[in-house]
Protein backbone atom coordinates (compact mmCIF):
# COMPACT_ATOMS: atom_id res chain seq x y z
CA UNK A 1 0.00 0.00 0.00
CA UNK A 2 1.34 3.39 -0.88
CA UNK A 3 2.54 5.59 1.96
CA UNK A 4 0.44 8.66 2.73
CA UNK A 5 1.93 11.92 1.53
CA UNK A 6 0.88 15.52 2.05
CA UNK A 7 -0.61 15.51 -1.44
CA UNK A 8 -3.03 12.73 -0.50
CA UNK A 9 -4.47 14.39 2.61
CA UNK A 10 -8.14 13.97 3.12
CA UNK A 11 -9.71 17.02 1.46
CA UNK A 12 -13.15 16.42 2.94
CA UNK A 13 -12.25 16.00 6.60
CA UNK A 14 -9.19 18.20 6.68
CA UNK A 15 -9.17 20.70 3.79
CA UNK A 16 -5.70 21.76 2.82
CA UNK A 17 -4.67 25.21 3.97
CA UNK A 18 -2.47 27.42 1.82
CA UNK A 19 1.05 27.91 2.94
CA UNK A 20 1.68 31.11 4.81
CA UNK A 21 2.74 33.75 2.31
CA UNK A 22 5.82 35.83 3.11
CA UNK A 23 4.96 39.21 4.52
CA UNK A 24 5.36 42.12 2.14
CA UNK A 25 4.52 45.26 4.10
CA UNK A 26 5.09 47.54 1.13
CA UNK A 27 2.08 45.98 -0.58
CA UNK A 28 -0.08 47.18 2.30
CA UNK A 29 1.46 50.63 2.21
CA UNK A 30 0.92 51.03 -1.55
CA UNK A 31 -2.88 51.68 -1.32
CA UNK A 32 -2.36 54.33 1.37
CA UNK A 33 0.25 56.08 -0.78
CA UNK A 34 -2.02 55.88 -3.83
CA UNK A 35 -4.99 57.30 -1.93
CA UNK A 36 -2.83 60.09 -0.50
CA UNK A 37 -1.46 61.02 -3.92
CA UNK A 38 -4.95 60.90 -5.46
CA UNK A 39 -6.45 63.06 -2.70
CA UNK A 40 -3.61 65.58 -2.97
CA UNK A 41 -3.99 65.74 -6.75
CA UNK A 42 -7.75 66.26 -6.45
CA UNK A 43 -7.30 69.00 -3.86
CA UNK A 44 -4.72 70.76 -6.03
CA UNK A 45 -6.94 70.43 -9.12
CA UNK A 46 -9.96 71.74 -7.20
CA UNK A 47 -7.90 74.64 -5.89
CA UNK A 48 -6.68 75.49 -9.38
CA UNK A 49 -10.21 75.40 -10.79
CA UNK A 50 -11.51 77.63 -8.00
CA UNK A 51 -8.58 80.00 -8.45
CA UNK A 52 -9.30 80.17 -12.16
CA UNK A 53 -12.99 80.82 -11.50
CA UNK A 54 -12.11 83.50 -8.96
CA UNK A 55 -9.63 85.10 -11.34
CA UNK A 56 -12.25 85.17 -14.11
CA UNK A 57 -14.81 86.73 -11.75
CA UNK A 58 -12.23 89.28 -10.58
CA UNK A 59 -11.44 90.21 -14.18
CA UNK A 60 -15.16 90.64 -14.88
CA UNK A 61 -15.47 92.81 -11.76
CA UNK A 62 -12.57 95.01 -12.83
CA UNK A 63 -14.14 95.45 -16.26
CA UNK A 64 -17.51 96.35 -14.75
CA UNK A 65 -15.87 98.78 -12.32
CA UNK A 66 -14.03 100.52 -15.14
CA UNK A 67 -17.26 100.78 -17.14
CA UNK A 68 -19.21 102.11 -14.15
CA UNK A 69 -16.52 104.69 -13.39
CA UNK A 70 -16.49 105.98 -16.97
CA UNK A 71 -20.30 106.06 -17.11
CA UNK A 72 -20.71 108.03 -13.87
CA UNK A 73 -17.92 110.45 -14.75
CA UNK A 74 -19.41 111.10 -18.18
CA UNK A 75 -22.74 111.76 -16.52
CA UNK A 76 -21.23 114.26 -14.08
CA UNK A 77 -19.27 115.97 -16.86
CA UNK A 78 -22.50 116.37 -18.84
CA UNK A 79 -24.07 118.15 -15.85
CA UNK A 80 -21.10 120.48 -15.58
CA UNK A 81 -21.20 121.16 -19.32
CA UNK A 82 -24.83 122.29 -19.09
CA UNK A 83 -24.07 124.59 -16.17
CA UNK A 84 -21.10 126.01 -18.08
CA UNK A 85 -23.33 126.72 -21.08
CA UNK A 86 -25.89 128.50 -18.88
CA UNK A 87 -23.10 130.38 -17.14
CA UNK A 88 -21.65 131.74 -20.41
CA UNK A 89 -25.03 132.91 -21.59
CA UNK A 90 -25.70 134.55 -18.22
CA UNK A 91 -22.29 136.20 -18.26
CA UNK A 92 -22.98 137.84 -21.61
CA UNK A 93 -26.62 138.66 -20.79
CA UNK A 94 -27.91 136.23 -23.42
CA UNK A 95 -29.95 134.12 -21.03
CA UNK A 96 -33.50 135.07 -20.19
CA UNK A 97 -35.72 133.44 -17.60
CA UNK A 98 -37.83 131.81 -20.32
CA UNK A 99 -34.83 130.31 -22.17
CA UNK A 100 -33.44 129.14 -18.83
CA UNK A 101 -36.69 127.35 -18.09
CA UNK A 102 -36.74 125.66 -21.49
CA UNK A 103 -33.14 124.45 -21.44
CA UNK A 104 -33.02 123.46 -17.78
CA UNK A 105 -36.42 121.75 -17.79
CA UNK A 106 -35.59 119.73 -20.88
CA UNK A 107 -32.28 118.61 -19.37
CA UNK A 108 -33.83 117.68 -16.01
CA UNK A 109 -36.36 115.47 -17.75
CA UNK A 110 -33.52 113.58 -19.48
CA UNK A 111 -31.43 113.38 -16.31
CA UNK A 112 -33.71 112.18 -13.48
CA UNK A 113 -30.93 112.40 -10.90
CA UNK A 114 -31.04 116.22 -11.20
CA UNK A 115 -33.87 117.34 -8.92
CA UNK A 116 -33.70 120.98 -10.02
CA UNK A 117 -31.42 123.62 -11.51
CA UNK A 118 -31.45 126.96 -9.74
CA UNK A 119 -29.89 130.41 -10.03
CA UNK A 120 -28.81 132.05 -6.77
CA UNK A 121 -27.30 135.41 -6.01
CA UNK A 122 -24.00 135.82 -4.21
CA UNK A 123 -25.75 135.64 -0.83
CA UNK A 124 -27.30 132.26 -1.58
CA UNK A 125 -30.87 133.41 -2.21
CA UNK A 126 -32.75 131.37 -4.84
CA UNK A 127 -34.00 133.54 -7.73
CA UNK A 128 -34.76 131.05 -10.53
CA UNK A 129 -35.91 127.41 -10.28
CA UNK A 130 -36.34 124.95 -13.16
CA UNK A 131 -38.57 123.16 -13.63
CA UNK A 132 -41.27 125.28 -12.09
CA UNK A 133 -43.06 122.30 -10.55
CA UNK A 134 -39.96 121.14 -8.68
CA UNK A 135 -40.43 120.69 -4.94
CA UNK A 136 -36.73 120.37 -4.14
CA UNK A 137 -36.44 124.13 -3.56
CA UNK A 138 -38.41 127.34 -4.04
CA UNK A 139 -37.81 130.86 -5.24
CA UNK A 140 -36.75 133.01 -2.34
CA UNK A 141 -35.29 130.16 -0.31
CA UNK A 142 -31.99 130.93 1.38
CA UNK A 143 -29.10 128.47 1.29
CA UNK A 144 -27.53 127.73 4.64
CA UNK A 145 -25.02 125.58 6.38
CA UNK A 146 -22.72 123.44 4.26
CA UNK A 147 -24.55 124.43 1.09
CA UNK A 148 -23.91 128.14 1.69
CA UNK A 149 -20.30 127.45 2.63
CA UNK A 150 -19.80 125.52 -0.64
CA UNK A 151 -21.30 128.46 -2.58
CA UNK A 152 -18.94 130.90 -0.93
CA UNK A 153 -16.00 128.61 -1.66
CA UNK A 154 -17.00 128.42 -5.35
CA UNK A 155 -17.27 132.23 -5.57
CA UNK A 156 -13.86 132.52 -3.94
CA UNK A 157 -12.00 130.07 -6.17
CA UNK A 158 -14.15 130.98 -9.23
CA UNK A 159 -14.51 127.39 -10.47
CA UNK A 160 -16.95 124.54 -10.19
CA UNK A 161 -17.37 123.12 -6.69
CA UNK A 162 -19.37 120.12 -5.46
CA UNK A 163 -20.81 120.62 -2.00
CA UNK A 164 -20.56 118.02 0.78
CA UNK A 165 -23.36 115.50 0.89
CA UNK A 166 -26.50 116.52 2.75
CA UNK A 167 -30.04 115.24 3.25
CA UNK A 168 -32.68 116.77 0.99
CA UNK A 169 -36.33 117.33 1.82
CA UNK A 170 -37.04 113.57 1.49
CA UNK A 171 -34.08 112.72 3.75
CA UNK A 172 -32.16 111.20 0.87
CA UNK A 173 -28.47 111.95 0.26
CA UNK A 174 -27.80 114.69 -2.27
CA UNK A 175 -25.21 117.32 -3.15
CA UNK A 176 -24.97 120.54 -5.15
CA UNK A 177 -22.91 121.07 -8.29
CA UNK A 178 -22.11 124.79 -8.11
CA UNK A 179 -20.87 126.87 -11.06
CA UNK A 180 -20.02 130.49 -10.11
CA UNK A 181 -20.69 133.16 -12.73
CA UNK A 182 -18.76 136.41 -13.07
CA UNK A 183 -19.37 139.42 -15.23
CA UNK A 184 -16.09 141.12 -15.71
CA UNK A 185 -14.38 140.85 -12.35
CA UNK A 186 -17.52 140.86 -10.26
CA UNK A 187 -19.42 137.82 -8.99
CA UNK A 188 -23.06 137.94 -9.98
CA UNK A 189 -24.27 134.58 -8.70
CA UNK A 190 -24.10 130.86 -9.46
CA UNK A 191 -26.00 128.10 -11.20
CA UNK A 192 -26.57 125.07 -8.96
CA UNK A 193 -27.68 121.58 -9.99
CA UNK A 194 -29.27 119.67 -7.11
CA UNK A 195 -28.28 116.05 -7.64
CA UNK A 196 -29.70 113.00 -5.84
CA UNK A 197 -27.05 110.32 -5.27
CA UNK A 198 -29.58 107.48 -5.07
CA UNK A 199 -31.16 108.44 -8.38
CA UNK A 200 -27.69 108.91 -9.90
CA UNK A 201 -26.85 105.25 -9.27
CA UNK A 202 -30.26 104.04 -10.41
CA UNK A 203 -30.27 106.11 -13.60
CA UNK A 204 -26.64 105.63 -14.52
CA UNK A 205 -26.15 101.92 -13.83
CA UNK A 206 -28.52 99.34 -15.35
CA UNK A 207 -30.63 97.00 -13.21
CA UNK A 208 -28.53 93.97 -14.12
CA UNK A 209 -25.49 95.75 -12.68
CA UNK A 210 -27.13 96.69 -9.39
CA UNK A 211 -28.60 93.15 -9.08
CA UNK A 212 -25.15 91.61 -9.51
CA UNK A 213 -23.26 93.91 -7.17
CA UNK A 214 -23.77 95.51 -3.79
CA UNK A 215 -23.09 99.26 -4.21
CA UNK A 216 -22.17 101.58 -1.37
CA UNK A 217 -21.44 105.30 -1.74
CA UNK A 218 -18.73 106.59 0.62
CA UNK A 219 -17.92 110.21 1.41
CA UNK A 220 -14.46 111.75 1.69
CA UNK A 221 -14.12 110.35 5.23
CA UNK A 222 -15.07 106.81 4.03
CA UNK A 223 -18.41 107.00 5.81
CA UNK A 224 -21.30 105.19 4.21
CA UNK A 225 -23.66 107.64 2.55
CA UNK A 226 -25.88 105.37 0.50
CA UNK A 227 -26.32 101.67 -0.27
CA UNK A 228 -28.44 100.08 -2.99
CA UNK A 229 -29.41 97.17 -0.72
CA UNK A 230 -29.84 96.46 2.96
CA UNK A 231 -28.48 92.93 2.42
CA UNK A 232 -24.73 92.94 2.95
CA UNK A 233 -22.67 90.29 1.14
CA UNK A 234 -21.08 87.76 3.49
CA UNK A 235 -18.22 87.14 1.09
CA UNK A 236 -16.28 90.28 0.21
CA UNK A 237 -13.54 88.46 -1.67
CA UNK A 238 -14.69 89.97 -4.96
CA UNK A 239 -14.84 93.68 -4.23
CA UNK A 240 -13.37 96.97 -5.30
CA UNK A 241 -13.75 100.72 -4.90
CA UNK A 242 -14.21 103.42 -7.51
CA UNK A 243 -12.92 106.84 -6.50
CA UNK A 244 -14.81 109.74 -8.08
CA UNK A 245 -12.71 112.88 -7.80
CA UNK A 246 -15.22 115.71 -7.87
CA UNK A 247 -14.32 119.42 -7.66
CA UNK A 248 -13.66 120.18 -3.98
CA UNK A 249 -15.17 116.82 -2.99
CA UNK A 250 -14.57 113.11 -3.32
CA UNK A 251 -16.97 110.21 -3.51
CA UNK A 252 -16.15 106.53 -3.32
CA UNK A 253 -18.27 103.75 -4.77
CA UNK A 254 -17.60 100.41 -3.09
CA UNK A 255 -18.63 97.45 -5.27
CA UNK A 256 -19.00 93.92 -3.86
CA UNK A 257 -20.07 91.01 -6.04
CA UNK A 258 -22.86 88.76 -4.84
CA UNK A 259 -21.75 85.14 -4.91
CA UNK A 260 -24.36 82.40 -5.25
CA UNK A 261 -24.25 79.73 -2.55
CA UNK A 262 -22.56 81.68 0.20
CA UNK A 263 -18.99 81.84 1.41
CA UNK A 264 -18.89 78.14 2.37
CA UNK A 265 -19.61 76.80 -1.13
CA UNK A 266 -15.95 76.83 -2.36
CA UNK A 267 -14.99 74.57 0.54
CA UNK A 268 -17.55 71.86 -0.30
CA UNK A 269 -15.44 70.03 -2.97
CA UNK A 270 -12.38 70.00 -0.73
CA UNK A 271 -14.48 68.80 2.21
CA UNK A 272 -15.98 65.98 0.14
CA UNK A 273 -12.53 64.90 -1.06
CA UNK A 274 -11.20 64.83 2.50
CA UNK A 275 -14.24 62.89 3.79
CA UNK A 276 -14.04 60.31 0.99
CA UNK A 277 -10.30 59.96 1.54
CA UNK A 278 -10.84 59.33 5.25
CA UNK A 279 -13.55 56.75 4.49
CA UNK A 280 -11.27 54.92 2.03
CA UNK A 281 -8.35 55.03 4.48
CA UNK A 282 -10.43 53.74 7.39
CA UNK A 283 -11.80 50.98 5.17
CA UNK A 284 -8.28 49.92 4.21
CA UNK A 285 -7.24 49.93 7.86
CA UNK A 286 -10.20 47.72 8.77
CA UNK A 287 -9.44 45.38 5.88
CA UNK A 288 -5.83 45.12 6.97
CA UNK A 289 -6.88 44.34 10.52
CA UNK A 290 -9.27 41.69 9.22
CA UNK A 291 -6.55 40.21 7.00
CA UNK A 292 -4.12 40.07 9.92
CA UNK A 293 -6.74 38.43 12.12
CA UNK A 294 -7.56 35.92 9.38
CA UNK A 295 -3.89 35.16 8.83
CA UNK A 296 -3.41 34.54 12.54
CA UNK A 297 -6.50 32.30 12.60
CA UNK A 298 -5.26 30.34 9.58
CA UNK A 299 -1.89 29.94 11.24
CA UNK A 300 -3.56 28.53 14.36
CA UNK A 301 -5.74 26.25 12.23
CA UNK A 302 -2.70 25.09 10.29
CA UNK A 303 -0.93 24.20 13.50
CA UNK A 304 -4.00 22.41 14.88
CA UNK A 305 -4.43 20.55 11.59
CA UNK A 306 -0.80 19.44 11.60
CA UNK A 307 -1.12 18.26 15.19
CA UNK A 308 -4.32 16.34 14.45
CA UNK A 309 -2.85 14.75 11.38
CA UNK A 310 0.22 13.68 13.31
CA UNK A 311 -1.98 12.19 16.02
CA UNK A 312 -4.21 10.31 13.57
CA UNK A 313 -1.23 8.97 11.64
CA UNK A 314 0.47 7.70 14.75
CA UNK A 315 -2.52 5.65 15.98
CA UNK A 316 -2.54 1.88 15.46
CA UNK A 317 -6.34 1.83 15.72
CA UNK A 318 -8.21 2.19 12.45
CA UNK A 319 -10.26 5.36 12.27
CA UNK A 320 -13.02 6.05 9.82
CA UNK A 321 -15.54 8.95 9.59
CA UNK A 322 -18.71 9.16 7.52
CA UNK A 323 -21.18 11.97 6.86
CA UNK A 324 -24.99 11.87 7.14
CA UNK A 325 -25.25 10.20 3.74
CA UNK A 326 -22.85 7.42 4.64
CA UNK A 327 -20.03 8.86 2.53
CA UNK A 328 -16.57 8.23 3.95
CA UNK A 329 -14.92 11.51 4.78
CA UNK A 330 -11.80 10.37 6.61
CA UNK A 331 -9.65 7.27 7.10
CA UNK A 332 -6.31 7.05 8.82
CA UNK A 333 -3.28 5.04 7.81
CA UNK A 334 -4.07 2.21 10.20
CA UNK A 335 -7.50 1.75 8.62
CA UNK A 336 -5.94 1.66 5.18
CA UNK A 337 -3.51 -0.99 6.32
CA UNK A 338 -6.33 -3.06 7.82
CA UNK A 339 -8.49 -2.96 4.69
CA UNK A 340 -5.75 -2.97 2.11
CA UNK A 341 -7.27 0.01 0.27
CA UNK A 342 -5.63 3.37 -0.36
CA UNK A 343 -7.15 6.49 1.12
CA UNK A 344 -8.00 7.75 -2.36
CA UNK A 345 -10.01 4.57 -2.98
CA UNK A 346 -12.06 4.96 0.18
CA UNK A 347 -12.71 8.65 0.71
CA UNK A 348 -15.87 9.86 -0.96
CA UNK A 349 -17.57 6.49 -1.56
CA UNK A 350 -20.97 5.46 -0.21
CA UNK A 351 -22.15 2.08 1.03
CA UNK A 352 -21.67 -0.68 0.16
CA UNK A 353 -18.00 -0.25 0.97
CA UNK A 354 -15.44 -2.31 -0.95
CA UNK A 355 -13.99 -3.80 2.23
CA UNK A 356 -17.31 -5.37 3.29
CA UNK A 357 -17.46 -9.13 2.92
CA UNK A 358 -20.00 -9.93 0.18
CA UNK A 359 -21.95 -12.32 2.38
CA UNK A 360 -22.55 -9.57 4.98
CA UNK A 361 -23.59 -6.72 2.67
CA UNK A 362 -27.24 -6.82 3.72
CA UNK A 363 -26.53 -6.80 7.45
CA UNK A 364 -23.93 -4.07 7.30
CA UNK A 365 -26.10 -1.97 4.97
CA UNK A 366 -28.96 -2.31 7.45
CA UNK A 367 -26.69 -1.22 10.27
CA UNK A 368 -25.53 1.83 8.34
CA UNK A 369 -29.10 2.82 7.42
CA UNK A 370 -30.24 2.41 11.01
CA UNK A 371 -27.42 4.61 12.30
CA UNK A 372 -27.94 7.29 9.68
CA UNK A 373 -31.68 7.37 10.39
CA UNK A 374 -30.88 8.48 13.93
CA UNK A 375 -32.00 5.25 15.58
CA UNK A 376 -30.14 3.33 18.23
CA UNK A 377 -26.74 2.07 17.18
CA UNK A 378 -26.81 -1.62 16.16
CA UNK A 379 -25.27 -3.91 18.71
CA UNK A 380 -23.81 -6.36 16.24
CA UNK A 381 -21.10 -4.45 14.58
CA UNK A 382 -20.88 -0.73 13.93
CA UNK A 383 -18.94 2.04 15.59
CA UNK A 384 -16.40 0.27 17.74
CA UNK A 385 -17.69 -3.32 17.67
CA UNK A 386 -16.02 -6.22 15.92
CA UNK A 387 -16.70 -6.31 12.20
CA UNK A 388 -15.56 -8.71 9.63
CA UNK A 389 -13.97 -6.81 6.74
CA UNK A 390 -12.88 -7.98 3.36
CA UNK A 391 -9.21 -7.16 2.82
CA UNK A 392 -8.28 -6.21 -0.72
CA UNK A 393 -6.26 -8.92 -2.42
CA UNK A 394 -6.35 -10.97 0.76
CA UNK A 395 -8.61 -13.14 2.85
CA UNK A 396 -11.31 -11.70 5.05
CA UNK A 397 -10.11 -10.57 8.47
CA UNK A 398 -11.70 -9.26 11.57
CA UNK A 399 -10.83 -5.74 12.60
CA UNK A 400 -11.91 -3.31 15.24
CA UNK A 401 -12.79 0.09 13.84
CA UNK A 402 -13.80 3.39 15.29
CA UNK A 403 -15.86 6.15 13.86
Amino acid sequence: MAERTPTTKNWLMFPLLPNAAPRQNWLWLAPYVAIGIFAMAMLILTGLLQWRELDTARSALEGDMHWAERTIENRLHAHQDLLSELGREQEFKQLTYESFQVKATRYVRDAPEIQAIIWVDTDGKVEWVAPNESTATFVGEQLSGARLAALQEALRVRRTVVSPDYRDGTQRPAHDIILPVQRGSADIGAFIALQSLETLLRATLPTVFTARYSLTVLDAANREVLSNSSVKPTDRQLSGTISLELPNNRLGLNIVAYRVGGAWLPFVPAGLIIILTLIATITLIKLRQHARHRAATEEELRAAYAFRQAMSESLITGLRAIDLEGRITFVNAAFCRMTGFDESELVGIKPPYPYWPPEEFNRLQHNIDTALAGNRWPADGLDGLDERHYRAQASPRRTRTGP
